[in-house]
């Protein structure tokens, strides 16, 4: 049966309609080339104590408080202010350690501190949740030593902390802490442990809405000492990419992040920082552990950053031409009509 040249025309209007939009299906659209989620994390060189009255937990009772907000400067010109090229802000998460040795030695990983609240780069509130723990060796009770490099010495490759670095001199005054004067981040400020056999674990937990979702995650360790880096990993939950390490050469110390001093260039991968790749797990937790790398000597670490990517979503622009080429075919075809 004939419909009449009105009925037509829309039957005609909503077949190209849905054509362009099942096309659209096929597009391949660019992914969004901006980080959906970044958490900054730096390791403050002031620690703090608990009281120890949990005997289930090493007789630790894990510490809960706001962790200061630090601005880390963008490098030179460029606009990221550590590895993480993609990281659209400069706020870091100031963490403390705590000094509270356990009752026993080669207990299981012991909970220090714990539902930390965490800010994205930009310092806004993201519902995401810290919490740290002590891997307990077989030597020694466990203490995190926090520590600071010194402004003069120089690594192997001939850098130290600067103030033209955006890695160093961002300080803490002001944010509450008693010892704010001798805050920095990032790479002046770095946690170590008590023994080679000894470890650190942090969980990062509150991302259920970017469960599966693809992360990176750039870690930063150099200690005070040739080798003193770690060997970084990611729980299998997390379906991690193995494991990395830094500062791991016993005749070279690591600790600058640019280059030269003030620069924007990137030392190399392994060397002051390495990076990871994973998904947040079907809980929506990310954990992350250090321990002791190829050298042997004691983990330290100074940071990481936590970059999440949610994939799938076109950029306005191409959602922007597809309308417009959509548009285009069914005005062409009403002309025919």
């Amino acid at each position: 049966m004939q419909g009449s040249p009105n009925m037509n025309k829309r039957r005609n209007t909503r077949i190209l309609a849905g054509a362009c939009l099942a096309g659209g299906a096929a597009i391949a659209f660019p992914q969004m080339t901006r980080a959906d989620l970044v958490i900054n994390v730096g390791l403050a060189s002031f620690s703090t104590t608990t009281t120890t009255t949990n005997s289930s937990n090493g007789g630790i009772n894990p510490i809960t408080y706001t962790p200061a907000q630090v601005t880390v400067p963008d490098v030179g010109t460029a606009n990221y202010d550590a590895a993480d090229e993609s990281d659209p802000g400069t706020i870091w998460n100031s963490i403390k350690s705590v000094n509270t040795a356990p009752n026993a030695v080669g207990l299981p990983p012991v909970e220090y501190e714990e539902n930390l609240p965490l800010v994205n780069s930009l310092g806004g509130s993201t519902g995401a949740e810290l919490n740290q723990y002590d891997i307990e060796g077989s030597t020694k009770s466990d203490v995190i030593h926090p520590n600071h490099n010194v402004l003069t010495a120089s690594d192997s490759n001939s850098l130290h902390p600067s103030p033209a670095n955006s890695t160093y001199g961002a300080s803490l005054t002001g944010d509450g802490y008693t010892n704010a004067s001798s805050e920095e981040l990032l790479m002046v400020d770095t946690w170590i442990t008590n023994s080679a056999s000894d470890g650190i674990e942090f969980q990062v937990t509150g991302l259920t809405a970017y469960e599966g979702d693809a992360l990176t995650l750039y870690v930063y360790g150099a200690g005070t000492s040739d080798g003193e880096g770690g060997a970084f990993s990611l729980a299998a939950g997390n379906d991690g990419s193995g494991t990395v390490t830094t500062n791991s050469s016993n005749s070279a110390l690591y600790y600058g992040v640019f280059t030269p001093n003030g620069g924007s260039t990137l030392t190399a991968q392994g060397e002051a920082w390495n990076m990871l790749t994973g998904q947040v797990d079907s809980s929506g937790d990310v954990t992350l552990t250090d321990v002791a790398n190829s050298d042997g000597s004691k983990p330290a670490m100074n940071g990481f950053q936590l970059d999440i990517v949610v994939p799938g979503v076109p950029e306005p622009a191409s959602l922007g031409l597809l309308t417009l080429g959509g548009l285009g075919l069914l005005a062409r075809r009403r002309r025919k009509t």
